[in-house]
């Protein structure tokens, strides 16, 4: 048999061996998830580096809260061996209308002790109540907050389980997940040093923001989250609501009333020209420029908060 011969045998052998393993089942590309928004996005980049693919659904500048995924948006999560979400209170309610596929619930990994309530902050401001009608007393709704991303010593806590899990979705792709998270987890508690040093001289002065996104990292770094326009999305507050709000802004001094970019803008606006404070801008989501990383996100919103009472 000569060379040319040989090398022909060669080829058919390859090819009949991978289309065999294709026959079974076996996927010779890399394991690809999906992730609702960027920054559960770029967490699980950190972990999967090396290993696997990661995308986001949602587009930077969409609030998951009222997000309506389309028959374009399906199509993204086909060939993803999961989807990873935040859970009740963002995105839980339509993702659990998508198709069957592996869905991970992110918020379940952060330890029970460290969940906080939507309601511990800002019902007393807002009226946000709801009245039974039955008995004529006011119930107060404790949902809990699912913006559990904003401190980065809760990220750092669920990593284990993250590793779990990706792990059992991906056997042979344990070692890399563990060192990745080793890793990770050293960035995390720089990260976390880094903002309580920065964010110190903040410690107990308050802040009004649009929408409770940060009630986690208000808490970790001691930051007083003094009042909020619109704590469900969609429910806008009374104007009776709003004057205690303008009153309670002009009390406390705050320098300035907080908005999204993936929320409406002109509430914020309104509040502040009547309470004679300024408008920033801080972004829970990212994904934009200077706002990419896990690591950069937080420190934009550091960097703003900060920046309101210079």
């Amino acid at each position: 048999m000569n060379k040319n011969n040989l090398h022909g045998l060669f080829l058919l052998i390859i090819v009949f061996f991978c289309v065999t393993l294709l026959g079974n089942g076996v996927v010779l590309a890399q394991p690809h998830y999906m992730a609702t928004i960027h920054p559960l996005t770029e967490i699980l980049k950190k972990l999967t580096q090396g290993r696997a693919g990661v995308n986001r659904l949602l587009a930077p500048g969409i609030s998951p809260h009222t997000f309506d995924p389309k028959p374009s948006d399906l199509k993204l999560l086909e060939g993803a061996a999961a989807l990873f979400y935040v859970g009740e209170g963002l995105d839980k309610e339509w993702v659990d209308r998508l198709p069957a596929l592996k869905k991970v619930e992110m918020l379940s990994l952060v330890p029970p002790a460290y969940r906080l309530k939507m309601v511990e902050h800002f019902h007393e401001t807002t009226e946000q109540n709801f009245v039974d009608e039955k008995n004529g007393h006011v119930e107060h709704p404790s949902p809990t907050d699912p913006h559990f991303w904003t401190d980065p010593h809760l990220v750092r806590e669920m990593l284990p389980g993250l590793v779990q899990i990706l792990s059992s979705l991906d056997q042979d792709g344990r070692k890399i997940y563990e060192q990745n998270a080793a890793i990770f987890t050293e960035e995390l508690e720089q990260l976390d040093r880094d903002l309580t040093e920065q964010l110190k001289p903040l410690s107990g002065r308050s802040f009004f923001l649009f929408h409770p996104s940060f009630q986690y990292f208000f808490k970790r770094y001691r930051l007083e989250l003094a009042g909020v326009i619109e704590p469900f999305p969609g429910k806008e507050p009374s104007p009776k609501a709003l004057y205690k709000i303008v009153q309670k802004i002009k009390q406390t001094g705050a320098p300035a009333v907080f908005t999204e970019p993936q929320l409406p803008r002109r509430p914020a606006t309104v509040l502040a020209e009547a309470a004679g404070v300024e408008v920033f801008m801080v972004d829970p989501i990212g994904g934009t420029s200077g706002r990419m990383t896990y690591e950069q996100l937080l420190r934009f919103n550091a960097d703003i908060f900060r920046k309101a009472y210079e």
